[in-house]
């Protein structure tokens, strides 16, 4: 019998179904046993997110400043044969609840033991996964696979839909603009890295640190997106350093410069947008010609 654990935070809902989908077919495999848990803060985090209190993460979610933790005896099913550890993604970095878990005395349950990552997140995740590998190492973790999930749809799209589904509730599409969040067409789709996934749990190549994911694009990357990434975790970086400055999260002496980061924020998107697509209409042709003479 093989014993998998699958840790994950969820505000909206959204990736419980993913963690679900995923392990599916772990789930209807008689010889696997799974235990499905969620990371929680002493304090919770709203959904939908008041305006103020979504910015007011920013400084530690990026600083990563760990919030106390209710303890999850993991132990207590243990030993794992493997860790699914899913999370979203806050202001380029890992969610507070997963970087409180990560750097709480529970997560000494990854030592030794093979993990996969699953991330959602709207685009941007790379800053992100690099933090949580370097946990996942410190405490003796072995990363052996990694699975983004990005909504299939513009970076406009992403942008417009997430922030009135964080801020407001409202999920349903309006006027040109998709549903937020991931399609359940993409959701149900994880169900194939869940396969692979079981099938090599059962074939023992996920204990040997062998590759079960490469060659299914379970990971897109975008290296123009990764180098937009991280020039914004450099801005988001001076901006928590100044927050924080001010006070801990909830004090009200943050708002004044948490205000002019959110004007400063909002002028920084609406310039690189039509930068970046501009950018792209040149930069393609380019590339396209660039392969063709190289083939």
């Amino acid at each position: 019998m093989k014993n998998i654990l699958v840790l994950y935070y969820s505000q909206s809902g959204q990736l419980l179904e993913i963690a679900r989908s995923l392990t599916k077919p772990l789930a209807e495999c008689p010889e696997i046993r799974f235990r499905l848990v969620e990371v929680e803060p002493v304090i919770s985090y709203p959904f939908p997110w008041p305006f103020i209190r979504f910015f007011d993460v920013l400084p530690e979610s990026v600083l990563m400043e760990a919030p106390a933790m209710k303890p999850l005896f993991l132990y207590e099913n243990g030993p794992y044969d493997l860790i699914l550890l899913c999370y979203t993604v806050w202001f380029l970095s890992p969610s507070l609840p997963i970087t409180g878990f990560l750097k709480s005395p529970d997560a000494r349950i990854l030592k030794g033991v093979p993990v996969i990552t699953v991330v959602n997140a709207r685009d941007k995740w790379v800053t992100a996964q690099e933090q949580v590998k370097r946990w996942i190492d410190d405490h003796g973790g072995r990363l052996v696979g990694h699975i983004a999930v990005i909504p299939d749809m513009s970076a406009l799209a992403g942008l417009v839909t997430t922030l009135r589904w964080l801020w407001a509730g409202k999920k349903k599409g309006f006027w040109k603009f998709p549903d937020a969040g991931v399609p359940k067409r993409q959701i149900d789709e994880l169900e194939r890295f869940g396969a692979l996934i079981r099938d090599g749990l059962m074939d023992g190549r996920i204990a040997k640190g062998l590759p079960v994911l490469e060659g299914h694009e379970p990971a897109k990357m975008d290296p123009d997106l990764v180098r937009q990434e991280r020039v914004g975790y450099r801005i988001f970086q001076f901006w928590a350093r100044a927050i924080r400055s001010c006070g801990r999260q909830g004090d009200w002496k943050r708002i004044p410069i948490m205000a002019l980061f959110v004007i400063v924020l909002g002028a920084l998107i609406a310039l690189s947008f039509p930068i970046g697509m501009a950018l792209k209409f040149i930069v393609d042709p380019l590339r396209k010609s660039l392969r063709k003479n190289t083939t």
